[in-house]
């Protein structure tokens, strides 16, 4: 009787610790997002685009410059970056690209991959 008892808490215990770890963010899911664009008049642009539920990094290469973000937003199937002299927006279902760049637009054409774990 004790032994089914001790069976029961630890089984008990274990369901809880797994419950606990995806409800706490422990196991946390991160995707990435990878793009070459050739965009006309700019040449190739390169994005690469992690994000969890907590957290984000890009990196954005226009030609063979890194070029910074101050923010990067991803709704729907748009990948909106911003820059201080630059706007994205990166359609992953069409896989087109349109760049705002000193006030001249830009589109172009794009490889994109999505990876999620």
């Amino acid at each position: 009787m004790r032994n089914n008892l001790y069976a029961a808490a630890l089984i008990l215990s274990i369901i809880v610790m797994i419950f606990w770890a995806f409800v706490s963010g422990v196991l946390e899911r991160f995707s990435t997002i990878d793009a070459n664009c050739q965009v006309n008049g700019l040449g190739v642009i390169t994005i690469q685009h992690q994000y969890t539920n907590t957290n984000q990094s890009t990196n954005l290469v226009v030609g063979d410059r890194d070029v910074s973000v101050s923010s990067a937003a991803k709704t729907g199937d748009i990948l909106k970056l911003k820059g201080t002299m630059l706007d994205l927006k990166l359609n992953l279902d069409k896989h087109t690209t349109f760049v705002i760049l000193k006030n001249k637009s830009y589109s172009g054409k794009c490889t994109v991959q999505i990876f999620s774990m």
